[in-house]
Protein backbone atom coordinates (compact mmCIF):
# COMPACT_ATOMS: atom_id res chain seq x y z
CA UNK A 1 0.00 0.00 0.00
CA UNK A 2 1.53 3.19 -0.94
CA UNK A 3 1.79 6.44 1.85
CA UNK A 4 0.85 9.82 0.89
CA UNK A 5 2.95 12.43 2.40
CA UNK A 6 1.68 16.31 1.76
CA UNK A 7 3.74 19.08 3.38
CA UNK A 8 4.36 22.29 2.50
CA UNK A 9 7.82 23.75 1.90
CA UNK A 10 7.87 27.63 1.00
CA UNK A 11 4.62 28.04 0.48
CA UNK A 12 4.16 25.11 -2.28
CA UNK A 13 2.29 22.45 -1.69
CA UNK A 14 4.66 19.20 -1.98
CA UNK A 15 2.88 15.81 -2.74
CA UNK A 16 5.25 12.41 -2.03
CA UNK A 17 3.97 8.88 -2.62
CA UNK A 18 6.77 6.42 -1.54
CA UNK A 19 7.81 4.39 -3.90
CA UNK A 20 6.17 5.90 -6.56
CA UNK A 21 7.43 8.98 -9.17
CA UNK A 22 5.50 12.23 -9.14
CA UNK A 23 5.25 15.38 -10.99
CA UNK A 24 3.49 18.61 -11.13
CA UNK A 25 3.94 22.16 -11.77
CA UNK A 26 3.18 25.39 -9.76
CA UNK A 27 1.88 28.38 -10.49
CA UNK A 28 -0.81 27.77 -12.93
CA UNK A 29 -3.25 30.88 -12.56
CA UNK A 30 -6.90 29.40 -12.12
CA UNK A 31 -5.65 26.05 -12.83
CA UNK A 32 -5.83 23.62 -10.16
CA UNK A 33 -2.83 21.57 -9.35
CA UNK A 34 -2.75 18.15 -10.85
CA UNK A 35 -0.20 15.07 -9.74
CA UNK A 36 0.15 12.05 -11.35
CA UNK A 37 1.92 8.75 -11.40
CA UNK A 38 4.39 8.59 -14.11
CA UNK A 39 4.80 5.89 -15.91
CA UNK A 40 7.76 6.81 -17.90
CA UNK A 41 10.90 8.77 -17.00
CA UNK A 42 12.05 10.07 -20.49
CA UNK A 43 10.22 11.74 -23.55
CA UNK A 44 11.00 9.11 -25.95
CA UNK A 45 9.28 6.51 -23.19
CA UNK A 46 5.60 8.26 -23.52
CA UNK A 47 3.41 6.97 -25.33
CA UNK A 48 -0.42 8.12 -27.11
CA UNK A 49 -1.91 5.27 -24.62
CA UNK A 50 -0.47 6.73 -22.25
CA UNK A 51 -1.55 10.42 -22.41
CA UNK A 52 -4.64 8.70 -22.74
CA UNK A 53 -4.74 7.71 -19.39
CA UNK A 54 -3.53 11.80 -18.05
CA UNK A 55 -5.90 13.81 -16.49
CA UNK A 56 -6.58 16.88 -18.60
CA UNK A 57 -3.99 19.32 -17.31
CA UNK A 58 -1.71 16.70 -15.34
CA UNK A 59 2.10 17.14 -16.03
CA UNK A 60 4.81 15.27 -15.99
CA UNK A 61 8.80 16.42 -16.28
CA UNK A 62 10.36 14.30 -18.90
CA UNK A 63 13.77 13.52 -20.04
CA UNK A 64 15.35 13.75 -23.43
CA UNK A 65 17.55 10.64 -23.89
CA UNK A 66 19.84 12.48 -26.57
CA UNK A 67 21.06 15.41 -24.01
CA UNK A 68 19.63 14.66 -20.69
CA UNK A 69 17.59 17.89 -20.69
CA UNK A 70 14.34 17.87 -18.63
CA UNK A 71 11.04 19.19 -20.41
CA UNK A 72 7.66 19.66 -18.35
CA UNK A 73 4.46 18.39 -21.01
CA UNK A 74 1.22 18.83 -20.43
CA UNK A 75 -1.90 17.05 -21.35
CA UNK A 76 -3.86 19.74 -22.57
CA UNK A 77 -8.24 19.63 -22.96
CA UNK A 78 -8.21 18.72 -26.70
CA UNK A 79 -6.53 15.47 -25.59
CA UNK A 80 -2.73 15.67 -26.77
CA UNK A 81 0.26 16.23 -25.10
CA UNK A 82 2.28 19.21 -25.40
CA UNK A 83 5.95 20.12 -24.25
CA UNK A 84 5.42 23.00 -22.61
CA UNK A 85 8.90 24.12 -22.27
CA UNK A 86 10.65 25.21 -25.23
CA UNK A 87 13.18 22.77 -26.59
CA UNK A 88 17.04 22.80 -26.18
CA UNK A 89 18.68 20.93 -28.75
CA UNK A 90 22.63 21.54 -30.02
CA UNK A 91 26.09 20.12 -30.60
CA UNK A 92 27.60 17.37 -33.30
CA UNK A 93 24.45 15.28 -33.30
CA UNK A 94 23.24 11.89 -35.42
CA UNK A 95 19.59 11.63 -35.14
CA UNK A 96 17.93 8.20 -35.34
CA UNK A 97 14.64 6.71 -35.68
CA UNK A 98 15.08 5.78 -32.11
CA UNK A 99 15.93 8.97 -30.40
CA UNK A 100 14.64 11.25 -32.77
CA UNK A 101 11.47 12.08 -35.12
CA UNK A 102 13.63 11.58 -38.28
CA UNK A 103 13.30 8.69 -40.50
CA UNK A 104 16.99 7.62 -40.97
CA UNK A 105 19.92 8.52 -39.46
CA UNK A 106 20.49 12.20 -39.85
CA UNK A 107 24.04 14.04 -39.03
CA UNK A 108 22.93 17.24 -37.56
CA UNK A 109 25.64 20.06 -36.72
CA UNK A 110 24.74 22.65 -34.34
CA UNK A 111 27.81 22.65 -32.69
CA UNK A 112 28.57 26.86 -32.33
CA UNK A 113 25.33 29.14 -32.35
CA UNK A 114 25.28 32.03 -34.74
CA UNK A 115 25.39 35.29 -33.25
CA UNK A 116 24.57 37.67 -36.02
CA UNK A 117 23.32 37.94 -39.41
CA UNK A 118 19.93 36.12 -40.66
CA UNK A 119 20.12 31.41 -40.07
CA UNK A 120 21.88 31.06 -43.64
CA UNK A 121 25.21 29.58 -45.18
CA UNK A 122 25.45 33.39 -46.29
CA UNK A 123 23.88 35.41 -43.38
CA UNK A 124 22.22 37.39 -45.80
CA UNK A 125 18.38 37.43 -45.68
CA UNK A 126 17.34 35.00 -48.84
CA UNK A 127 15.44 31.79 -48.13
CA UNK A 128 17.58 30.04 -51.10
CA UNK A 129 20.26 29.72 -48.62
CA UNK A 130 18.41 28.50 -45.45
CA UNK A 131 19.20 24.85 -45.87
CA UNK A 132 21.87 24.81 -43.30
CA UNK A 133 21.83 24.24 -39.51
CA UNK A 134 21.64 26.97 -37.34
CA UNK A 135 20.21 28.35 -34.36
CA UNK A 136 20.74 31.19 -31.76
CA UNK A 137 21.48 30.72 -28.07
CA UNK A 138 19.08 33.52 -26.22
CA UNK A 139 20.13 32.73 -22.67
CA UNK A 140 22.61 35.79 -22.17
CA UNK A 141 19.42 38.12 -23.49
CA UNK A 142 17.76 39.82 -20.34
CA UNK A 143 14.68 38.54 -20.62
CA UNK A 144 16.41 35.05 -20.00
CA UNK A 145 19.18 36.28 -17.93
CA UNK A 146 16.74 37.73 -15.27
CA UNK A 147 13.41 35.66 -15.76
CA UNK A 148 11.04 37.88 -17.02
CA UNK A 149 10.55 36.10 -20.32
CA UNK A 150 10.90 32.56 -18.72
CA UNK A 151 7.92 31.01 -17.85
CA UNK A 152 7.33 30.01 -13.73
CA UNK A 153 8.48 26.58 -13.09
CA UNK A 154 10.81 26.36 -16.73
CA UNK A 155 12.38 23.50 -17.39
CA UNK A 156 14.60 24.69 -20.06
CA UNK A 157 14.96 28.44 -19.70
CA UNK A 158 14.59 30.20 -23.27
CA UNK A 159 15.46 26.82 -24.99
CA UNK A 160 17.26 27.92 -28.74
CA UNK A 161 15.74 29.77 -31.30
CA UNK A 162 16.40 27.41 -34.75
CA UNK A 163 15.58 28.08 -38.64
CA UNK A 164 13.15 25.99 -40.20
CA UNK A 165 15.62 23.23 -42.07
CA UNK A 166 16.81 22.72 -38.43
CA UNK A 167 13.41 22.44 -37.00
CA UNK A 168 12.39 19.82 -39.54
CA UNK A 169 16.03 17.69 -38.87
CA UNK A 170 16.57 18.89 -42.57
CA UNK A 171 14.22 18.20 -44.69
CA UNK A 172 12.21 21.48 -44.95
CA UNK A 173 13.91 23.53 -47.43
CA UNK A 174 12.85 26.15 -49.88
CA UNK A 175 12.45 23.41 -52.90
CA UNK A 176 9.73 21.34 -50.70
CA UNK A 177 6.42 20.82 -52.05
CA UNK A 178 4.88 18.65 -48.94
CA UNK A 179 4.27 19.50 -45.07
CA UNK A 180 7.99 17.85 -43.52
CA UNK A 181 7.78 14.29 -41.60
CA UNK A 182 10.63 14.95 -39.83
CA UNK A 183 11.51 16.72 -37.22
CA UNK A 184 14.49 17.75 -34.43
CA UNK A 185 11.97 16.84 -31.68
CA UNK A 186 12.59 13.52 -29.62
CA UNK A 187 11.36 10.13 -31.01
CA UNK A 188 7.74 9.57 -30.73
CA UNK A 189 6.81 13.59 -30.69
CA UNK A 190 6.23 15.91 -33.68
CA UNK A 191 5.82 19.40 -34.63
CA UNK A 192 2.19 20.91 -34.52
CA UNK A 193 0.27 21.17 -37.63
CA UNK A 194 -1.67 24.77 -38.27
CA UNK A 195 -4.66 24.87 -40.14
CA UNK A 196 -7.10 28.20 -40.38
CA UNK A 197 -10.21 25.17 -39.21
CA UNK A 198 -9.89 24.81 -35.67
CA UNK A 199 -10.85 21.07 -35.94
CA UNK A 200 -7.13 20.56 -38.13
CA UNK A 201 -5.43 22.87 -36.11
CA UNK A 202 -3.42 21.94 -33.21
CA UNK A 203 -2.71 25.13 -31.93
CA UNK A 204 -6.26 25.98 -31.68
CA UNK A 205 -6.37 24.66 -27.86
CA UNK A 206 -4.01 27.80 -27.30
CA UNK A 207 -7.31 30.35 -27.85
CA UNK A 208 -10.09 28.14 -27.02
CA UNK A 209 -9.71 26.33 -23.72
CA UNK A 210 -6.88 28.81 -22.05
CA UNK A 211 -8.07 32.34 -23.14
CA UNK A 212 -10.65 32.76 -19.91
CA UNK A 213 -8.55 35.01 -17.60
CA UNK A 214 -7.28 37.64 -20.02
CA UNK A 215 -4.37 39.74 -19.84
CA UNK A 216 -2.85 41.35 -16.44
CA UNK A 217 -1.32 44.18 -16.05
CA UNK A 218 2.14 44.44 -18.08
CA UNK A 219 4.76 44.91 -15.21
CA UNK A 220 8.10 46.88 -15.67
CA UNK A 221 11.55 45.23 -14.95
CA UNK A 222 14.27 47.46 -14.35
CA UNK A 223 16.78 45.34 -16.08
CA UNK A 224 16.76 46.22 -19.88
CA UNK A 225 13.75 48.39 -19.46
CA UNK A 226 11.70 45.47 -21.12
CA UNK A 227 8.27 44.62 -20.69
CA UNK A 228 5.93 42.01 -20.32
CA UNK A 229 2.21 41.28 -19.77
CA UNK A 230 1.75 38.37 -17.66
CA UNK A 231 -0.85 36.81 -19.61
CA UNK A 232 -2.81 33.26 -19.22
CA UNK A 233 0.12 32.28 -21.48
CA UNK A 234 2.65 32.80 -19.66
CA UNK A 235 1.93 31.63 -16.04
CA UNK A 236 -1.03 29.33 -17.16
CA UNK A 237 -1.04 25.74 -18.47
CA UNK A 238 1.02 26.51 -21.59
CA UNK A 239 3.76 28.54 -19.67
CA UNK A 240 4.76 30.17 -22.90
CA UNK A 241 7.99 31.74 -22.73
CA UNK A 242 8.62 35.41 -24.28
CA UNK A 243 11.95 35.08 -25.91
CA UNK A 244 10.49 36.57 -29.31
CA UNK A 245 12.09 35.38 -32.38
CA UNK A 246 15.30 35.89 -34.11
CA UNK A 247 15.47 37.44 -38.11
CA UNK A 248 19.07 39.28 -38.02
CA UNK A 249 18.73 40.19 -34.24
CA UNK A 250 16.16 39.46 -31.32
CA UNK A 251 13.00 40.57 -31.96
CA UNK A 252 9.55 40.82 -30.25
CA UNK A 253 11.84 39.55 -26.76
CA UNK A 254 9.19 40.16 -23.32
CA UNK A 255 6.09 40.58 -25.45
CA UNK A 256 5.48 37.41 -27.76
CA UNK A 257 6.53 33.91 -27.97
CA UNK A 258 6.90 31.98 -31.50
CA UNK A 259 7.10 28.37 -32.60
CA UNK A 260 7.57 26.32 -35.70
CA UNK A 261 4.42 24.60 -37.04
CA UNK A 262 5.20 21.68 -39.65
CA UNK A 263 3.26 22.35 -42.35
CA UNK A 264 4.30 24.83 -45.69
CA UNK A 265 3.08 28.40 -46.92
CA UNK A 266 4.51 29.27 -49.67
CA UNK A 267 8.49 28.44 -50.94
CA UNK A 268 9.64 30.69 -48.34
CA UNK A 269 7.35 30.55 -45.58
CA UNK A 270 6.48 27.88 -43.34
CA UNK A 271 3.77 28.12 -40.62
CA UNK A 272 4.59 29.52 -37.25
CA UNK A 273 2.51 29.80 -34.23
CA UNK A 274 2.93 33.52 -32.42
CA UNK A 275 1.19 34.01 -29.28
CA UNK A 276 1.26 37.80 -28.65
CA UNK A 277 -0.51 39.64 -25.74
CA UNK A 278 -3.62 37.05 -24.81
CA UNK A 279 -3.95 35.61 -28.45
CA UNK A 280 -2.45 32.73 -30.15
CA UNK A 281 -2.58 33.06 -34.35
CA UNK A 282 -0.95 31.16 -36.94
CA UNK A 283 1.40 33.14 -39.40
CA UNK A 284 3.79 33.12 -42.19
CA UNK A 285 7.20 32.52 -40.79
CA UNK A 286 10.35 32.95 -42.93
CA UNK A 287 12.34 29.93 -43.76
CA UNK A 288 15.64 32.08 -42.72
CA UNK A 289 13.81 33.28 -39.04
CA UNK A 290 14.63 31.32 -35.66
CA UNK A 291 11.92 30.28 -33.72
CA UNK A 292 11.42 28.05 -30.65
CA UNK A 293 9.99 24.69 -31.20
CA UNK A 294 7.87 23.08 -29.10
CA UNK A 295 6.56 19.75 -30.02
CA UNK A 296 3.55 17.37 -29.50
CA UNK A 297 2.93 13.91 -29.48
CA UNK A 298 2.33 12.14 -31.79
CA UNK A 299 -1.08 10.09 -32.59
CA UNK A 300 0.63 7.59 -34.71
CA UNK A 301 3.96 6.95 -32.41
Amino acid sequence: MRKTIVSMIGGVVVLCVVGTVWAGMTGDTGIQLQYIVQPVTTMQGLTPAMCDGMDTYSAMKLTDTRNGQAYFVRKMPDGKCWMIDNLKLAGNLVLTPVDSDVLVNTPVDLSVPTTSGYLTSDGLNSSATASVFKYVDPSSTDVCVYGFGVADGSASGCGYLYNWYTATAGTGTSAATQDTTSSICPAGWGLPFYSATDSENDSAVLNGAMNGGGPTTSIHQNAGDLYYAKNWWYTGPFKGTAVGYWTNAYNGQGTRADFWNRNRTTSASRYTTIINTGWATGSAGNMQDGRAVRCILREDS
